[in-house]
């Protein structure tokens, strides 16, 4: 019988390979930083040199982001180089076995048909179909985040198990270095086992809680060192070296936790279903409600999945950047949906079906709810180039720039990671509060020689430098849609 629901659980989530998988990306730019970092793993070029030139007063990234989404990406770029396409198979991939780990974690708790119907809430939300076209490490981090917590709570009676975990909670950190959560709560939940067990018996009853806490961070931070250590960081241990806001902090936490609370709705109600709107306020606000009720009531007691998410949603409400939609909440959306099921559990209302065709019934008026958006998904054509880099102008401002000038160039572009990536210059963007004459020396400083324009992205700061200093720079080259100055 399990066999048959694994079984069945990869044909209902095989159309993720059908679906949205394009061969061109939007001008995100965190993507071509990615690949960029992978295309230097497989040519064993040190992680910094992207020819990104880091702006600490325009935050777009880091100088390098940690390794581990690269080294998922190395492989597929060894093989099929700088596709696109190639690109979204594995993310879709990815997402897939995702899927089957979700409802391992879920089934641990749950019935078999829950724990399905939440995987498929999960997985065909028009919001996931969408994002996974994104070349971005949030897919990734969510499974290596759901099997870091699977091997850490089925750790007992496996001898070397704090090797496993120690290596995969090592990558969960490379992959993003909000991942340190998990060595965290591995520390506070040993902290408050031995706070809870102490009065019922000696300290020697207690000692393996931390010798086996010991094992595994010791391992898990060993494995990290040796990733460090073969992949170095230009700022260190982590790639963000200013991780929350110390001037604002109470206003950086206020207004993240109210955009995640919109985040979160927004996940169950931001697609299509013409005159039906309502219907989306009644599943968002369900949602939401039977969330908190859920997360109180396991906070009673406090497990390790307790601990684990709240240190996982207090790193993303005091981080300062944090207008990033719902992908900073995905990875935890697998625990969002159990304690879901826990808040509808604890409503005692008695009706006279069973659990089962209840749970199919709420889970059908979720899914149903998402059938214009997926089939407007299903439907679209994925040989349609979306507006970035692969675009006819941009391949041909590119390629201009590769062609006809110095290697050594630095250009100012408003998305400077994917211009350092396809046209093979360095790249430093500006700060979009900056006046001309703050412009003119931070383009001093970085030795900047040309300045590009897109027309429909560049923003008015460099326009009005570009007018300001008209006498002295002067256009070169230019397209319906690029203008290129020196």
């Amino acid at each position: 019988m399990r066999k048959l629901n694994y079984i069945l659980l990869g044909l209902l989530c095989l159309p993720v390979f059908f679906v949205n998988i394009r061969d061109s990306h939007d001008w995100g730019d965190d993507f071509a930083q990615y690949i960029h970092q992978a295309k230097n793993i497989t040519e064993g070029i040190p992680q910094s040199e992207t020819g990104y030139v880091y702006n600490e007063d325009m935050f777009l990234g880091p100088k390098a982001y940690p390794v581990g989404f690269p080294l998922l990406l190395a492989p597929v770029y060894g093989i099929y180089g700088n596709s696109i396409k190639a690109f979204n198979y594995l993310i879709s991939a990815l997402l897939f076995i995702s899927c089957f780990l979700i409802f391992y974690f879920l089934r641990k708790h749950f019935s078999a048909l829950v724990s399905i119907l939440l995987v498929l809430i999960l997985l065909y939300n028009p919001w996931t179909l969408r994002f996974k076209a994104e070349v971005m490490s949030e897919i990734p981090f969510m499974l290596f985040l759901v099997l870091s917590y699977i091997l850490y709570m089925n750790r007992e009676g496996k001898r070397f198990s704090f090797i496993i975990i120690g290596l995969c909670g090592a990558f969960l950190i490379c992959v993003r270095n909000i991942g340190m959560v998990f060595p965290l709560a591995i520390l506070l939940d040993t902290l408050y086992q031995w706070y809870r067990l102490r009065k019922y018996g000696p300290l020697q009853a207690i000692k393996p809680l931390f010798v086996n806490a010991g094992k595994i961070l010791l391992a898990l931070f060993l494995f990290y060192g040796l990733f460090l250590l073969l992949f170095p960081l230009p700022s260190g241990l982590v790639a963000y070296p200013h991780l929350a806001d110390g001037n604002n902090f109470k206003d950086t936490v206020l207004r993240n936790l109210v955009y995640n609370v919109a985040v979160f709705e927004a996940f169950f109600s931001h697609y299509n279903v013409n005159h039906w709107d309502f219907v989306l306020y009644i599943t968002k606000s369900c949602m939401l409600v039977f969330l908190i009720i859920g997360l109180l009531k396991s906070l009673w007691r406090p497990r390790f999945m307790e601990l684990l998410v709240l240190l996982y949603l207090g790193a993303i409400m005091i981080f300062p950047y944090g207008d990033a939609g719902f992908r900073f909440l995905l990875p935890v959306l697998p625990f969002f949906l159990y304690y879901v099921v826990i808040g509808l559990q604890s409503i005692n209302i008695r009706l006279p079906i069973g659990k089962g065709t209840m749970a199919l019934l709420l889970g059908g008026f979720v899914l149903i709810q998402y059938k214009i958006s997926d089939e407007d998904l299903f439907r679209q054509d994925d040989s349609v180039i979306v507006p970035g880099p692969q675009e006819k102008g941009s391949v041909d401002a590119f390629n201009y720039i590769r062609t006809n000038t110095d290697p050594k160039a630095v250009i100012a572009f408003c998305k400077p990671r994917a211009l350092s990536l396809y046209a093979e210059r360095s790249s430093v963007a500006n700060y979009d509060k900056y006046t001309p004459e703050q412009c003119l020396k931070k383009f001093k400083e970085t030795g900047v020689s040309y300045y590009l324009v897109q027309n429909e992205i560049t923003d008015g700061v460099m326009i009005n430098f570009l007018k300001q200093n008209e006498a002295s720079i002067r256009p070169v080259w230019n397209n319906d849609k690029f203008t290129l100055y020196k």
